[in-house]
């Protein structure tokens, strides 16, 4: 089981009803279960989180991409996971690169279960407090710093989907998006030249290089590649 350190569990059982169906399934090899937010700047408790859906490709590449986009309703909360460990030893045995590339604990855990293990399992069971603080790993009052976490988790998953030699077809389009957000929230905060930077540090495929190559060849190319994007997503927010 993982616990981050700034979250806390709430069922004394947890472990158990876990282990339980762990014990009593095989084909299962992870089992989350409900959360509830905690905001440390507000001091209240927020959304309780007691579903999870996810369509599970029975391809393994594919299954690692969705997973990686997040094609399910939320990000299963690590600190209320219990896991098998073949599958994550497996995973580490195979690639210890990816724990020193990690930003955060998800990334191998994820990956090793998409690729060495089965099936997840969602308990509704509300077990543990996710806490919300104003500074932490992946939580900043800087509006950059938070860009830059999530630029740097990208390129985290870029590099695990090619050390899984995953065609770029499979994951190009979601790449894409994914930088297009930070594209429009770094213009919007005047970043634009730090994502930039970043997008060279990157090792992005041709085909997505180029794209911003050319985006950022000329302001005037810039200003306008903003409004398109931004313009696209907010007519997805409407449907």
């Amino acid at each position: 089981c993982l616990l981050g350190g700034d979250d806390y569990w709430i069922d004394e059982y947890k472990i158990q009803k876990q282990v339980d169906i762990l014990e009593s399934n095989p084909s299962i090899s992870f089992v989350h279960t409900g959360v509830q937010y905690f905001d440390e700047n507000t001091n209240s408790f927020g959304n309780v989180i007691d579903y999870w859906e996810w369509n599970m490709p029975a391809d393994r590449k594919r299954r690692l991409v969705s997973f990686l986009s997040h094609e399910f309703t939320l990000y299963p909360c690590a600190s209320s996971s219990c896991f098998r460990t073949e599958p994550f030893l497996t995973c580490y045995r195979n690639f210890p690169q990816l724990l020193d590339y990690g930003v955060g604990e998800g990334t191998l855990l994820h990956t090793s279960m998409c690729m060495y293990g089965d099936k997840y399992f969602f308990l509704p069971d509300v077990t543990t407090v996710y806490r919300i603080r104003s500074n932490s790993l992946s939580h900043f009052s800087d509006k950059w710093q938070e860009i830059g976490f999530q630029l740097k988790y990208i390129k985290l998953k870029l590099i695990v989907l090619k050390l899984f030699n995953i065609p770029s077809e499979y994951y190009k389009n979601y790449i894409i998006k994914s930088l297009d957000k930070y594209f429009v929230r770094s213009y919007l905060i005047n970043k634009a030249k730090n994502f930039k930077k970043v997008l060279g540090e990157m090792q992005l495929e041709n085909v997505i290089n180029e794209r911003y190559t050319i985006v950022f060849s000329n302001p005037i190319f810039t200003f306008l590649y903003f409004w398109c994007v931004r313009i696209q997503f907010k007519i997805k927010e409407l449907f």
